[in-house]
């Protein structure tokens, strides 16, 4: 099975897009939220710009293998939920979750 990024669906980088220097072309609430962000889903989520995913988002994993990568991501993840004050149910704990895991390809 392909290794995946784990996301718990806290919605911590959809209330923030607002404030991405990166051009997306979303639409933008007033308070800084995607427009597609609905019940704390994206409501266009299987047609998601490349924007909003993480295997896609252009960074060719920064020089970084693929579960490095992917930790980092977690890390930012981590972050941007104690920056949200959100529940720490949503947090990884990167290190467990990665560890001993190949750094396969899709």
């Amino acid at each position: 099975m392909p290794l995946k990024f784990k996301c718990t669906e806290c919605g911590a980088c959809c209330r923030l897009v607002g404030m991405s220097t990166i051009e997306h072309n979303l639409p933008v609430r007033d308070d800084g939220s995607c427009g597609y962000l609905v019940d704390n889903k994206c409501s266009i989520y299987d047609d998601r710009p490349d924007y909003c995913r993480v295997d896609k988002m252009g960074f060719n994993y920064a020089g970084l293998d693929r579960i490095e990568y992917y930790k980092e991501s977690n890390k930012a993840c981590n972050k941007l939920i104690d920056y949200l004050g959100l529940d720490e149910k949503f947090k990884i704990d990167y290190e467990r979750e990665y560890t001993n895991r190949d750094a396969e390809e899709d």
